[in-house]
């Protein structure tokens, strides 16, 4: 069987048949986000903005042999022959989504499932703290001062170590300290930022935006939570609230019928078996995590493994990592125990 590293030149032809022979032909795949040289980004992130030349380049190549396919369609187990079946999912919810990603997923008639976190889609003020992090990244001059364990300190942008200490800051507080104290601490960060710059509004889809594009033929909206919180790190009434407003919010924008959720960050460590509780309780049909793996005829309909496209990849990283990445994982894991 080929290696990872010799799957950079292979092609399409032969590749797909090199591992259909050991392992099952159904994958999911997770975007975030798309970009392109015109379209201005004040939040850009080349991990989770894939450039749209490359999409295309994705979709037609995963289009010379396999099936596309619903997650409905995904998750039922069932055998397509000699086809591999891949189903494309989104998350987070940017227009750029609708710019630039959804006039491809209408050429090539591919069907798409997109996860909105719904309040920065309300509420154009509502600033992620990674998009936070981006403006953090981007700029270069200016001096914060934040307070945090009762400590205070002076953070230069200008510094590299400085700016990668508070943006690692966020980023920790935000997936693994206590919600209140990781809000807290970015509106510290957004008033003294403000102080050297005004903010832009965040780049998410809007209302109106939003319902259109849920006509398209092709597109599935689903809600991904109101603030895209690690929900392990909050009680039974909070992941209700998170994952029950997000649902009815985007009733109310009209897009119905909802069947499919996806869990912020996606993780093992976001989520807990009082999560799995909850959206069974709420007659979801499914849930997708960013595990990464292949969908098993018994894979769980609520943890549906997706693998996450970097946007760095270009197309020979992303035909390795698409075909033999979850191979890879799945052999380390069998190795391991």
């Amino acid at each position: 069987m080929p290696t990872v590293k010799s799957a950079f030149n292979i092609t399409a032809g032969s590749i797909a048949p090199a591992v259909t022979r050991f392992v099952p032909r159904k994958l999911v795949l997770c975007y975030h986000r798309f970009s392109h040289a015109g379209h201005p980004d004040p939040f850009h992130n080349p991990v989770t903005a894939t450039p749209v030349k490359e999409l295309e380049k994705q979709l037609l190549w995963l289009k010379s042999f396999c099936l596309f396919r619903t997650l409905d369609e995904i998750a039922t187990p069932s055998s397509s022959g000699k086809s591999w079946e891949v189903a494309i999912t989104i998350d987070d919810g940017y227009q750029d989504v609708i710019d630039l990603g959804l006039p491809l997923f209408e050429k090539h008639k591919i069907p798409v499932s997109w996860f909105v976190t719904t309040d920065p889609v309300i509420n154009p003020d509502y600033l992620p703290w990674w998009d936070l992090s981006s403006l953090l990244a981007n700029r270069n001059t200016g001096k914060l001062r934040v307070n945090i364990d009762e400590r205070t300190k002076l953070i230069d942008l200008s510094n590299n170590a400085d700016s990668r200490w508070l943006r690692n800051t966020l980023r920790e507080l935000f997936l693994f300290g206590s919600p209140n104290k990781a809000n807290k601490f970015k509106q510290q960060v957004i008033r003294e930022l403000s102080k050297h710059t005004a903010l832009p509004r965040n780049s998410f889809v809007r209302p109106d935006n939003l319902k259109k594009a849920a006509a398209s033929d092709v597109m599935d909206i689903g809600p991904h939570t109101c603030t895209h919180p690690n929900l392990a790190r909050l009680s039974h009434e909070e992941q209700t609230q998170e994952i029950l407003s997000s649902i009815n919010a985007l009733k109310a924008m009209g897009i119905e019928p909802i069947n499919w959720f996806s869990y912020p960050f996606g993780k093992d460590w976001a989520r807990s078996e009082t999560t799995l509780e909850i959206v069974r309780s709420l007659g979801l049909k499914g849930c997708a995590t960013t595990g990464t793996g292949y969908v098993y005829p018994d894979t769980p309909s609520y943890l549906v493994p997706r693998i996450s496209v970097d946007g760095r990849w270009d197309i020979r990283a992303f035909k390795a990592r698409v075909v033999f990445g979850p191979l890879t994982d799945t052999l380390k894991s069998f190795l391991s125990r």
